[in-house]
């Protein structure tokens, strides 16, 4: 399996920092957008956004070098089971995320600095941004899940369009009933937080049951992938 990380490792090190650039052209202007108040609350969108592009571009990346230099075919020939290449790459992502979080909570706090000096005093608001970035990386994670296997089934260029449908869904929270219920599940969540008096139960739940569905989802992929005709 290590030899499959480093295959994996050396596809996507150098493509990412061309990605850190991209995803930072677009998340200055919305963080710009909504700095006007200098609240921590600019930071953690920063890191948040930054985090969850990047681990989609990751994937992304890695799925697509399989099929453009057909390394897909070639991996299978190494001793290696299709059992064995499915558990790497789920490994390998779930780490780059956490990786990628860790970069994204210093992002975030670097944007509430900044605030800080050219805009007004705003407190750096760690824990926020590194709520904010592990939680966009879970949630992340968390709907890789739902699509991987049929990506490890027909491949990332058939199944490319699954990959646009959260940024698709989140026009839907223009729409006034799903934005109505949305508010509703929120205000039920901040109930439920003072209820228990800390969000962390909360987050923890919602921790575990990403960890089960990522893990769930694997074992799927596994099978998938194993009945795949290249």
């Amino acid at each position: 399996m290590r030899a499959l990380f480093y295959a994996d490792w050396c596809c996507i090190r150098n493509t990412l920092v061309r990605y850190l650039w991209v995803c930072l052209i677009i998340i200055f202007p919305i963080v710009a957008m909504i700095s006007a108040g200098a609240t921590t609350g600019a930071g953690v969108m920063a890191g948040s956004m930054f985090t969850a592009m990047m681990v989609f571009y990751a994937m992304l990346n890695l799925f697509g070098s399989d099929e453009a230099g057909d390394w897909e075919q070639m991996r299978l020939t190494l001793p290696v089971t299709p059992r064995l290449v499915v558990r790497e790459r789920y490994a390998f992502l779930a780490l780059t995320g956490m990786a990628i979080a860790a970069i994204g909570t210093a992002a975030g706090v670097l944007v509430n600095v900044g605030l800080s000096i050219f805009v007004a005093p705003t407190a750096p608001g760690v824990l926020e941004a590194i709520g904010g970035a592990y939680g966009s990386a879970v949630i992340a994670l968390a709907y890789m899940a739902l699509v991987m296997p049929y990506v490890f089934k027909v491949g990332i260029a058939k199944a490319r369009i699954t990959f646009s449908m959260p940024f698709i869904l989140c026009l839907l929270f223009n729409v006034g009933p799903v934005r109505e219920v949305t508010r509703g599940f929120i205000d039920s969540l901040e109930r439920l937080e003072a209820t228990l008096g800390s969000p962390v139960p909360i987050f923890a739940v919602i921790i575990l049951v990403s960890a089960a569905l990522y893990v769930s989802s694997m074992f799927i992929a596994e099978r998938t992938y194993a009945r795949r005709d290249f």
